[in-house]
């Protein structure tokens, strides 16, 4: 209803004016613009450094979990499949494995292409696993974190991450939508 629509407006307004000094500004990197595995942005580095420089904090969301959307074998484009779902295995490192994103079955990383004997994979799609790798190469002097359900399995966890988060023990904090969703976000 109008009403309705016309009470929320008020109150996310009222939320925004005394949560925030300065909405911030969003801007969208189309990152197919950039070279092939690419997963940090020349943008996306200079305000990491200068964030970093000036002794402040970052926080990277990111909403997907994992390594990569799926393990692909370069020669023959094989992606193993869910036996019971039929979509695409995800791919997890430490410890390495496959798993689906719906029924959470799990495989063995392949070390060969069960079709064509392909010792190369490509891994497509960019996980938070995979970005916490990028971030470590790219800020080898800064402390990082991530969190999501994978590496945070209870909610005493989750908060102790974001307390050290507050007290700069982090530097850098990498989530996917459990970040935003706890008691208290930063």
């Amino acid at each position: 209803s109008l009403e309705m629509y016309g009470r929320f407006r008020r109150q996310v307004g009222k939320v925004l004016e005394h949560s925030w000094q300065e909405v911030p500004q969003v801007e969208i990197i189309d990152l197919r613009s950039l070279p092939y595995g690419t997963i940090v942005s020349p943008v996306l580095f200079t305000r990491m450094t200068r964030a970093l420089n000036e002794g402040e904090q970052v926080i990277l969301l990111l909403n997907r979990k994992g390594f990569s959307g799926s393990l692909m074998c370069r020669d023959c484009g094989l992606a193993p499949m869910c036996f019971s779902c039929g979509v695409p295995l995800k791919l997890y490192q430490r410890p390495s494995r496959l798993v689906c994103s719906y029924c959470g079955g799990i495989r063995e990383t392949p070390e060969t292409c069960p079709t064509c004997q392909g010792r190369v994979f490509r891994f497509p799609g960019t996980g938070t696993q995979r970005l916490e790798e990028e971030v470590i190469r790219l800020f080898p002097s800064v402390s990082v974190a991530r969190l999501d359900r994978e590496n945070v399995k209870t909610p005493e966890s989750a908060s102790a991450m974001l307390r050290q988060f507050r007290h700069g023990a982090i530097d850098v904090l990498i989530g996917t939508e459990f970040l935003v969703h706890q008691a208290d976000p930063p």
